[in-house]
Order: C-alpha cells, then sequence, then structure tokens
C-alpha cells in the first residue's frame, strides 16, 4: 500500500509542475504582449481628433463671365498663350530708339504694311517668296524661332544670327493643296528674336486661290 501511495504523490508531483511550468509560460507570453502594445502606444504619435483637424476652405464658383457690348472674349488658354509668348505685332519703325540693342528690320515690307499678296494662284500652285531680315541694331541680332499660322506656310531661315548691319533671307512659301483652300486667304509669319523693342513681330502673306 505505500508503495502505491508513493506512486501517486509523484505523478501528482508531476502534474503540478506541468501545470506551473505552463503557467509560466504563458505569463512570459502575455508579459511579452503587452510590453509591445505599450511601445507601440507609447512611441506612436498621437492622431489629432477630428475636430482638431482645419477645415477644408471650398472656394466659391465663379459665376460665368459675359461679354460687354463690342467686346470679344478669349478663352483662358489662349490668353495664358499670349501673355506667355508676347503679343505679336509689325517690326519697330524708325521712330523707335535703338540704343545699344539688336534690331529687326523688314524693310522690303514696310511699304505694303508689313503684308506679302501672292495674288492669283491654282489650287494646285505652291508659291514662294524670300524677304530679306536685316539688323539696324548695334549688336547681334538672335532670331529663336520663325513659325506660321498655318502648316500650309512654311518659313525657312538662312541664318539665326544676324551681326549688326547684316541681313539673312527668310524663305516663305504657301501651298494651298494641303487644306484645299479656296477664295482669298492670309497666314501670319511670326519671327521670335532677342530685339527688345519687338520680341515677337509679325507679317502677313496672302493669296487668291481660283481655278483657271
Amino acid at each position: 500500500m505505500s508503495k502505491g501511495t508513493d506512486s501517486g504523490k509523484i505523478v501528482i508531483r508531476l502534474d503540478q509542475r506541468f501545470f506551473y511550468g505552463a503557467v509560466a509560460v504563458l505569463g512570459v507570453i502575455a508579459i511579452f504582449f503587452v510590453g509591445l502594445w505599450l511601445g507601440r502606444t507609447l512611441l506612436s504619435p498621437a492622431r489629432p481628433s477630428r475636430a482638431a483637424l482645419p477645415q477644408q476652405q471650398v472656394p466659391p464658383v465663379q459665376p460665368p463671365i459675359a461679354a460687354q457690348p463690342g467686346q470679344e472674349l478669349v478663352p483662358p488658354w489662349q490668353a495664358e498663350g499670349i501673355e506667355a509668348q508676347g503679343q505679336a505685332a509689325p517690326p519697330a519703325g524708325d521712330d523707335v530708339p535703338i540704343g545699344d540693342n539688336p534690331r529687326l528690320a523688314l524693310p522690303e515690307l514696310e511699304e505694303t504694311n508689313y503684308t506679302y499678296d501672292f495674288g492669283d494662284i491654282a489650287p494646285d500652285q505652291a508659291v514662294e517668296k524670300s524677304f530679306k531680315i536685316v539688323n539696324k541694331g548695334t549688336k547681334d541680332l538672335v532670331i529663336e524661332d520663325v513659325s506660321s499660322s498655318c502648316c500650309c506656310t512654311a518659313a525657312l531661315l538662312s541664318e539665326n544670327t544676324i551681326p549688326p548691319g547684316g541681313e539673312a533671307e527668310l524663305r516663305v512659301t504657301y501651298d494651298p493643296r494641303l487644306y484645299e483652300d479656296k477664295g482669298f486667304v492670309q497666314q501670319k509669319v511670326r519671327i521670335k528674336s532677342n530685339d527688345p523693342a519687338v520680341p515677337l513681330a509679325e507679317f502677313s502673306v496672302t493669296a487668291n486661290v481660283v481655278e483657271r
């Protein structure tokens, strides 16, 4: 009887040791997760409440702009482009002081109000004309860009830098076949340069496209 009792005590002691060991392990795990949660809570920045967040201001809706009598409204994208590129105008006249600056001149177009007329042309006829760009200033005239108002009109420049008193050739070609133009046609040629008086010079070419 004593042996059976001793073996029972040993089993009970082993069960108690296993139980206490399991409780200790669970306690360690619990302490680990509690410490991890406290660390995240203390180290993470506090989030402001919704009441503390600034309210987003919604801009008021602007009413549409009404055109005044005799006023032509310009779309915003065109207005921004004009402001960025500059207003095109004919070259400065001789009455504008030159000073120590370059000065772009188109002497062949001065008497025709900066317009060249190709006259009557056939619908399948491409026409071409060369103009002289003269630098009347005292510094180099730098032509930064040459463009036209339509791809049917091409402009080719012989020199980009013109010394004082020098000249360059600007060859302009108009081809009505690209858009099947008919009747009176007017296109613009623009010259962007470092001339401070007129940074964006402009002249026109016209034609009358008629069947022959």
